[in-house]
């Protein structure tokens, strides 16, 4: 496992020890994890980092049921382990005339985008306003 993985994994199951290092696997059930999962959600945490956070304990609570450690795997919340997807608008060459770097400092202006346009695969780039 790659360092920055064991680190984001490691980060992720501080949010389910904090909760349950106490408890006994097989003392978890659904309620916990419902009510767990609600205080995670309500945290602050992006809807998206949830998600992962719910499927690694889903994961580890599977590993526990194919050990014969517990019957049955009490994290099944429906829809709790679903990323959203971010849409993030398009920039159309069409578009390009806008000045997208008008609320940008001046330094910054040169920097603005590079980009294709999708429908001719032509590469541009804004340059200084």
């Amino acid at each position: 496992m790659r360092p920055r993985t064991r680190e984001i994994y490691e980060g992720q199951l501080r949010h389910i020890v904090v909760v349950f290092a106490k408890v006994k696997l097989c003392d978890v059930n659904p309620v916990d994890i419902r009510t767990w999962h609600g205080r995670l959600a309500a945290s602050g945490l992006h809807h998206n980092t949830v998600a992962k956070i719910y499927r690694l304990f889903r994961s580890i609570m599977a590993t526990a049921v194919d050990d014969g450690l517990i019957a049955r795997n009490p994290v099944r919340i429906k829809g709790a382990s679903t990323e959203r997807m971010i849409e993030r608008p398009l920039l159309r060459q069409s578009n390009a005339s806008v000045p997208l770097g008008a609320n940008l400092k001046m330094h910054m202006r040169g920097m603005v985008v590079v980009g294709v346009d999708h429908e001719t695969d032509v590469l541009f780039q804004l340059e200084r306003f």
